[in-house]
């Protein structure tokens, strides 16, 4: 008669099962980092994890479904990061301009997961949608929108008090926001190598934002 797993035995497995994942993870941010999604491969990951790669299938469907908890891990970390910064601010616009230092900063700390995200967004990535677990694509849809919908909502909050003006769409208008903070990190990114003078890509993303609000104030 085989013993039952103890409740301590269980909890062991529990953890290593979670260290497994964590190392396998860890091991396709450096091969998807280094090689982009499209040239990486299940073996260049098991060989960096120094797994089996019959392993790396027991906790992953495919590369796809990898690339995509990736994302989650990365977008969880950012959220954190802004939600942090944005307590601290004392108003509705340093919130805002807050949202922007704290991608900024983001991108500075975790630059292997600014060019994931980077690369989610530039290039085509069907194959992610169409090959990837539907209901981890969905938990990260959904907390995507969760996040945009607490930026948006500090647009509404400013329209409420008179702070902007009651016609802008508080969503268009965090659109354009997002689009500026990303453009901006981008952009100073990839002009660290060319013939350009330096640029503080905070200050620059900051002085965008700040320019946006401007215009969707009420005029004087």
């Amino acid at each position: 008669m085989t013993d039952k797993p103890t409740s301590g035995t269980k909890q062991r497995r529990k953890r290593e099962k979670e260290r497994r994942r964590r190392d396998i993870l860890d091991a396709a941010r450096e091969v998807f980092f280094a090689h982009g999604f499209k040239h990486s491969s299940m073996d260049m990951i098991a060989e960096r994890s120094q797994l089996a790669k019959g392993t790396l299938y027991l906790y992953f469907r495919n590369k796809e479904d990898l690339y995509v908890s990736l994302i989650e891990d990365g977008f969880k970390l950012l959220a954190g990061m802004i939600a942090a910064s944005v307590a601290e601010a004392s108003d509705i616009e340093s919130k805002i301009v807050a949202i922007a230092r704290s991608f900024n900063r983001f991108a500075q700390e975790h630059n292997d997961f600014f060019t994931i995200f980077s690369t989610l967004s530039a290039g085509d990535m069907r194959d992610i949608h169409e090959r990837v677990d539907s209901d981890n694509l969905k938990r990260l849809n959904e907390q995507e929108k969760a996040e945009f919908s607490k930026s948006a909502a500090l647009i509404e909050k400013g329209k409420s008090i008179g702070l902007f003006r009651a016609d802008i769409d508080a969503q268009y208008s965090m659109r354009m926001i997002w689009s500026a903070i990303h453009g901006a990190t981008l952009h100073c990114k990839n002009k660290k190598h060319g013939n350009f003078d330096p640029i503080d890509s905070e200050q620059l993303a900051c002085d965008i934002v700040r320019g946006l609000l401007q215009s969707f104030k009420p005029a004087s």
